[in-house]
């Protein structure tokens, strides 16, 4: 059977892999961060952070791909904001902050890129 006969779609979503892989370096960055403290904003790095690969994570299986991408884009939004936020609180130092950033920005091109891909944006 020739490849394209083949290709259900998980060939595009194995190219994208990358961006789960960068989504998990984040993740265990913030994990690593803040994992162990108690308060509102820590936890919601993590949270964000986690729900972001499950986002990515379920994307990669063709779950509603569309969807998860656009949900994983709006958590990226929200967890850039509360990097930023835990940086004003002095939670976080200006150079570990713009490495995750860096991160971020990373992950934002690559899901922007799938989703322009996918004729979404």
């Amino acid at each position: 059977m020739s490849r394209a006969l083949a290709d259900d779609g998980s060939t595009e979503r194995r190219r994208a892999a990358p961006v789960y892989r960068d989504a998990l370096r984040l993740a265990e960055w913030i994990l690593a961060a803040f994992g162990e403290r108690d308060e509102e904003l820590p936890r919601s790095l993590c949270r964000l952070a986690l729900e972001l690969c499950d986002q990515l994570a379920l994307a990669l299986s063709g779950r509603d791909l569309e969807a998860r991408l656009a949900d994983a884009d709006d958590e990226l939004v929200r967890l850039r904001g509360r990097l930023r936020l835990a940086a004003t609180a002095g939670a976080i130092e200006e150079e570990r902050l713009l490495y995750a950033l860096g991160l971020c920005d990373a992950i934002g091109r690559q899901i922007g890129g799938w989703l322009r891909r996918l004729e979404v944006v």
